[in-house]
């Protein structure tokens, strides 16, 4: 039993997970710091508004706000959509990253294929009438159409090195900034 586990704390797998879940804590430990920090220098949050802060970042999406001053915990739904709706396109942005890392190459233009993929998907989501169209079909089409627009906004980069032998470091940065000023 004792040599199995070790086993499989010695595992490369198991190493990349404590190292990820190192990271978290230790970026959710530089936020306490923060608040604690902002709290003392800050006049007027006092003791219990450093607490709450620091309770909030560790367990904030439990925190339903407040009655009589009071924290108040528990699920709330709302709290899980917004998280969700913020997290999701960072998380996905993430892994077209790490895809592109898996293969050997150095995505840097993932913002500006993000931009470009959401400016495709708000353009056809809003263009279709909901009225001549069921509406989980405009929805269909308008992630495929950002994934589309997104995955062409990264081609560029590609065919530029491999058309004209470009650097696609340049390319993507370049790429980004277009996509920037484009959506803007």
């Amino acid at each position: 039993m004792k040599n199995s586990l070790l086993n499989n704390l010695q595992r490369e797998g198991t190493k990349k997970v404590f190292a990820s879940l190192l990271s978290i804590l230790i970026g959710l430990a530089v936020g306490a710091i923060v608040v604690v920090c902002v709290g003392l220098f800050k006049p007027g949050i006092g003791i219990r508004g450093i607490w709450d802060g620091i309770q909030i970042i560790f367990f904030g999406i439990l925190a339903k706000g407040r009655e009589a001053g009071q924290l108040v915990w528990g699920f709330n739904p709302t709290a899980w959509g917004n998280m969700l709706f913020r997290a999701t396109p960072l998380v996905m942005t993430g892994l077209s990253v790490a895809i592109a890392s898996k293969t050997g190459l150095f995505n840097i233009g993932a913002p500006g294929q993000y931009l470009m993929g959401t400016m495709a998907t708000l353009m056809i989501a809003l263009s279709i009438p909901s009225g001549t169209m069921a509406p989980w079909l405009i929805w269909l089409l308008a992630f495929l159409g950002g994934m589309i627009a997104g995955a062409l906004w990264g081609a560029i980069p590609g065919l530029l090195k491999a058309f004209l032998n470009i650097n696609e470091v340049l390319a993507c940065i370049m790429t980004n900034w277009l996509a920037a000023n484009i959506v803007t």
